[in-house]
């Protein structure tokens, strides 16, 4: 899977030395990733125009910056809500990060101290909000500081030379919904949706507005905190640094939020689809690659990974959410959303290479097709939609489960690694990597 981190890059104006003259030759500008702020302190360009939060019984609370800043220059700014309480000493406080790529920027990345690795950064909007730690106290730093008792140690987070035990962040722990208003170029359109949320809703193209020669719209997009396992990333552990371990280190309802313009190269299975509308996945998977469009199945795939158990030592439920805009589905499949439209869907999981059968839903809400598929369990399905129209109307999709159409017997198998032991259940079940048959 390709991932992303985000770094500051910076122009270079050219300076050309001819004979004994100085000529100075225009630099062309080249686009910077960079954080947006509120509009209140950058109010000549793309920005934070609001962030509301409606609480529980439907009262929206408009967020006020509270002048504090953070070391880290990604995030926007402090924003409290009068009236909330989210976990510990972070009170009624978020700490937002709202990161722009814009098409033709560039960043770079230290995978370890003595490499540097730089990418076509794409067009990307990159949303991450947390309740604010800035008054954690040494008392909740104890108390919120992670054991990993599935980890070789506790100590794998600070740096080589001196590690530390990891302490994670608050947590919302309240039901919340927020609503994000940004002023964006109005060249950027969203082909590609994805993240760790839920209630998930997109407004683009709104409120067109000129400012120094430059025109810009509001994206507006709302969605609700999603609890789910987290894993500590660090260079400290041994391994693949995206292979998620297979138990979880801890449980986070942390914001992530991705947006992939048309322009973006990290795509080309939507890159034909620019412009017809949006394609949304969000599921409580750790990680999730890009999506891959195959011509002849038909077939648009997204392959997800998490940790198989819970911190707890309970096997994960999954949740997996995709929505399907009608130019998407025009695009690809070459139909009309409608009440009888239909998905086929396949789960695929690495470990058995046998589509399963799960609990899935699907309608059109009148706008967009909605899949939605919960209690499959990770490392790494793999999830396949193909839309058709029927000629009767099917409110749930159809499940492929094998070739043949009489399902097959599922049987479970017991797998041993040291003193771990994990159950697998499928038509044909196969130990994990590591693992061995007990």
């Amino acid at each position: 899977m390709k991932r992303f981190l985000i770094l500051a890059l910076f122009g270079i104006v050219a300076l050309v030395v001819q004979s004994y003259s100085l000529e100075v030759v225009q630099a062309i500008e080249t686009p910077v990733i960079h954080s947006l702020r509120d509009c209140s302190l950058t109010p000549r360009i793309e920005c934070v125009k609001s962030i509301t939060a409606v609480d529980a019984s439907g009262r929206r609370i408009l967020g006020e910056l509270t002048g504090r800043t953070s070391d880290n220059k990604s995030y926007v700014g402090e924003y409290e809500f009068p009236g909330l309480k989210f976990e510990g000493s972070s009170g009624n406080r978020i700490l937002p990060a709202i990161n722009y790529n814009p098409f033709g920027s560039r960043g770079c990345y230290n995978p370890t101290a003595t490499t540097t690795l730089c990418y076509d950064a794409g067009e990307i909007i990159m949303t991450t909000i947390q309740p604010t730690n800035y008054d954690m106290t040494d008392k909740e730093k104890i108390a919120l500081t992670l054991s990993l008792p599935f980890r070789p140690s506790a100590m794998v987070c600070g740096s080589w030379e001196f590690p530390a035990p990891c302490v994670r962040e608050f947590n919302f722990d309240i039901p919340v919904k927020f609503e994000i208003s940004l002023r964006v170029p109005s060249q950027f359109h969203v082909v590609f949706s994805s993240g760790q949320v839920t209630g998930f809703s997109l407004q683009e193209g709104l409120d067109p507005e000129t400012i120094d020669g430059i025109d810009y719209t509001t994206l507006k997009y709302s969605f609700s905190p999603l609890k789910k396992n987290a894993i500590t990333r660090s260079p400290i552990i041994k391994g693949d640094f995206y292979t998620p371990p297979l138990y979880a280190d801890y449980r986070s309802d942390r914001v992530e939020l991705m947006f992939r313009g048309k322009n973006d190269n990290g795509y080309p299975s939507l890159a034909r689809c620019a412009g017809a509308g949006d394609f949304s996945v969000f599921s409580n998977a750790t990680d999730q690659g890009a999506p891959v469009w195959d011509p002849r199945t038909q077939q648009l795939s997204i392959e997800t990974s998490g940790s198989h158990f819970t911190p707890e030592g309970t096997v994960t439920a999954g949740f997996f959410q995709a929505t399907i805009s009608r130019g998407i589905a025009k695009c690809l499949w070459d139909l009309d959303l409608g009440t009888k439209t239909s998905a086929q869907v396949n789960i695929t999981y690495d470990n058995t290479g046998t589509p399963q059968a799960e609990t899935i839903s699907s309608n059109f809400d009148g706008k967009n097709f909605v899949i939605t598929d919960s209690n499959f369990h990770f490392s790494v399905p793999k999830f396949s939609i193909k839309l058709s129209n029927e000629t009767q109307k099917t409110k749930t999709p159809t499940v492929v489960a094998t070739a043949s159409s009489k399902p097959k017997s599922k049987i479970s198998i017991s797998c041993i690694k040291g003193t771990q032991t994990m159950k697998i259940t499928a038509v044909k079940p196969k130990c994990p990597k590591g693992f061995i048959k007990k």
